[in-house]
């Protein structure tokens, strides 16, 4: 299965992992992607931001 980053996804559901400064939904995980993003490198086949 393809894995996807969406980065700021406010309300989307594209993906299969979400972050965003301000989650507005469960499962999606709080984060400041100036200070990087909270996964090791090579995780994902695709990152996604809208």
């Amino acid at each position: 299965m393809k894995r996807i980053l969406n980065v700021a996804c406010g309300a989307q559901d594209y993906g299969t992992d979400f972050v965003d400064m301000y989650p507005q939904r469960p499962g999606v995980i709080q984060c400041d992607i100036e200070k990087g993003l909270p996964y090791a490198d090579k995780t994902f086949d695709e990152v996604y931001s809208r």
